[in-house]
Formats: C-alpha cells, structure tokens, sequence
C-alpha cells in the first residue's frame, strides 16, 4: 500500500496546531510534519510514502474559474517565509532522507500530484519473491 499526503495540508495543519521553536527559529511545521508522518506510518505500515506540494495553480485553473481560491485569506500574524523555508527544508531534505518520495512541479497542485500517484499506484505490480 502507498500512502499519499498532501504536503502544504500537513504543514497548514501543523502551522496552526503547534507552537514549537528551536534556538530561536520556530520548527512548527517541520516537527508538526514528520510527527504526524510518524503516526500514520506507525498506524498503516504502507510499503512507500508519497508526500505532494503545491508547484503553484495550474493557468487553465485561473482561465475557467477567476474566482479560484479567491476567498482564502492569509494570516497577516504569520511569518510566511519561515513556512516557506519549512516546507522548503522538508520536501529538499527531511523527507527524502527518511525515504519519503516528494513530489512538486511548477504549475501544479498538490491535488493533482496526487490524483496521478493514486493512479499509477493503482497499476503497481506488488513484488514477487522466486
């Protein structure tokens, strides 16, 4: 089984349930997303881990829909580059060091990564031992 996350989910969820720093830099969303890894890991036991982020809204999304996301707010109180670093520090190092497979591409979301995973994985071969 390959468990699929949503990347910038976890690190919002993460954002905005911990308080956590180190040495003066906080580590909210790095902590908050390998903890949460770690559980879901521990509970489903999956044979690989895919963990996808934003590359940005695809054009054709912006084309059909003007309105699209327009609704969301950012939180002025929240230093929005050092979630960006997190995330950053995340997909570049933490996760791929623990095995964890990233995925990120300009121009497209998380959700579409996703979809794509899902699919290819829905076509895997499991491995067979001789």
């Amino acid at each position: 089984m390959m468990l699929i996350i949503d990347g910038n989910n976890a690190c919002y969820r993460a954002l905005y349930t911990m308080s956590l720093s180190h040495r003066g830099k906080d580590t909210s969303v790095s902590f908050g997303v390998i903890n949460m890894l770690r559980g879901l890991i521990k509970t489903y036991k999956p044979s690989s881990v895919v963990v996808a982020f934003d590359g940005g809204t695809p054009q054709f999304r912006k084309e059909l829909l003007p309105q699209y996301k327009a609704h969301r707010k950012k939180d002025d109180n929240i230093d929005w580059d050092d979630v960006h670093r997190q995330m950053d520090f995340l997909a570049s190092y933490a996760l791929p060091v623990h095995g964890v497979q990233v995925l990120k591409m300009p121009g497209v979301e998380a959700d579409d990564l996703m979809a794509q995973a899902a699919y290819l994985a829905a076509y895997e071969k499991p491995d067979r031992k001789s």
